[in-house]
């Protein structure tokens, strides 16, 4: 993008390209457009010099123009078929004239029609610096045929929408950021969820749209959504959990780092911490990192059981297995004579600091549990300014099944 553009700047500019396209033929495609509204040039290029060596000095000197603003973050949606088509969309939308060579996208038939998912503010936000607002995508893939533990794990080698350009996904479930927020969701072992900016949920949905892709939308300022899979309370339940006071608790200790999120610690039944029969037992690190801090746990089982409650109330279905049950959840914190002030389906959690630069990357929790009746999940989360550091955080808890529990009560029968 380059603002601030005359006319005659515009025509300066073509002849400048004219005469660059003339002399060499390292430009595979462009198109151009002169915006009456904002008096802006937007543009895209296609273009191969190994001599050159960024973006914004590619422009440069197709353009004789200095003052340019790149969206860096296009390449997010590079991978997808429909990449081009949207991009030539967003520079031909509302343009009063454009120009175009080369080698167009394909799928010409798409319509260049961004109203009313995109629209002039849209457009420039992009060029904005992000804000860092983390919407969650859900990818809901079809259940008949489900697709196998093999391929869910191929999530987290994957980008966003793979899943659904694969004509895997039946809906695509987007849940707009809340400062306190809490969901119960299901089937998160095979539906690919991940992070993406606010700003880019127009993209996404013309994109779904394009592509006949079903898409539910579950806004914040709306208190409370339900579905058959998904229930969402924003700032509904604020101040009844001492998120902070764990927060505080926990930033001090020396947690480990994953890409999915920046630092966490877990606790609960673990397909890597087993019995000689191979039976999952209770990790024991959340108490060993603490040394002589405040313990976590007397905090954190109250919430699994507050959590508990409300899964059951929305599901009641949940956690009918009681045999499973007694052996499992009810038994969190056992291992360090700690006990549940009431009844918990929960057979492990993950507390996560995640700043606000960073995003969750998309993946499959493959290590919750399938089974019918404990294949949920609830998240429990809060976003702040941490002063100490200078950062926005978001601190969540994570709470799940375990495949592990599932496959070995299986094994026994």
């Amino acid at each position: 993008m380059i603002k601030g553009i005359t006319i005659e700047i515009w025509r300066k500019t073509l002849d400048n390209i004219y005469i660059i396209e003339k002399m060499t033929s390292n430009i595979q495609y462009i198109i151009i457009s002169l915006k009456d509204h904002n008096k802006v040039i937007f543009g895209y290029i296609r273009y191969v010099d190994n001599t050159v060596t960024s973006e914004t000095d590619i422009i440069k000197k197709l353009t004789g123009l200095c003052n340019i603003d790149i969206w860096e973050e296009v390449t997010i949606f590079q991978h997808l078929s429909l990449y081009e088509i949207l991009i030539r969309a967003i520079v031909l939308h509302d343009a009063q004239t454009y120009y175009e060579d080369g080698h167009p996208p394909e799928a010409l038939n798409y319509s260049t029609n961004l109203l009313p998912l995109i629209n002039n503010n849209d457009i420039m936000n992009l060029f904005q610096k992000s804000k860092h607002l983390m919407a969650l995508v859900i990818e809901e893939t079809k259940s008949d045929p489900a697709i196998r533990y093999g391929k869910a794990l191929e999530a987290k080698q994957k980008k966003m929408l793979t899943f659904t350009m694969e004509n895997l996904v039946h809906t695509v479930h987007i849940i707009y950021p809340a400062t306190n927020q809490c969901y119960h969701a299901f089937n998160f072992h095979r539906n690919p969820h991940y992070g993406i900016d606010v700003k880019h949920i127009p993209l996404i949905k013309w994109i779904l749209t394009s592509s006949n892709i079903s898409c539910k939308e579950y806004g914040n300022k709306t208190k409370y959504h339900h579905s058959d899979i998904l229930t969402i309370h924003n700032d509904f339940l604020h101040g009844q959990f001492p998120l902070r006071e764990i927060y505080s608790i926990v930033k001090d200790y020396k947690l480990r780092s994953r890409s999915l999120s920046n630092y966490f610690i877990s606790y609960g039944f673990s397909s890597m911490f087993r019995a000689k029969n191979g039976e999952p037992l209770l990790t024991k690190a959340i108490e060993t990192k603490s040394g002589n801090k405040t313990k976590l746990l007397p905090l954190i089982l109250p919430i699994l059981c507050q959590l508990s409650k409300d899964l059951k109330l929305h599901y009641n279905y949940i956690g009918s297995n009681m045999k499973r049950n007694g052996k499992y959840s009810l038994k969190m914190g056992s291992n360090f004579h700690y006990s549940l002030p009431n009844v918990n389906y929960y057979e492990g959690f993950d507390i996560s600091i995640m700043y606000g630069d960073n995003f969750i990357t998309p993946h499959c929790d493959v290590m919750n549990d399938w089974r019918y009746g404990y294949n949920y999940i609830t998240v429990l989360k809060t976003s702040f300014f941490d002063s100490d550091i200078g950062k926005e955080i978001t601190f969540s808890i994570i709470c799940y099944t375990r495949k592990a529990i599932g496959d070995y009560l299986d094994r026994r029968r």
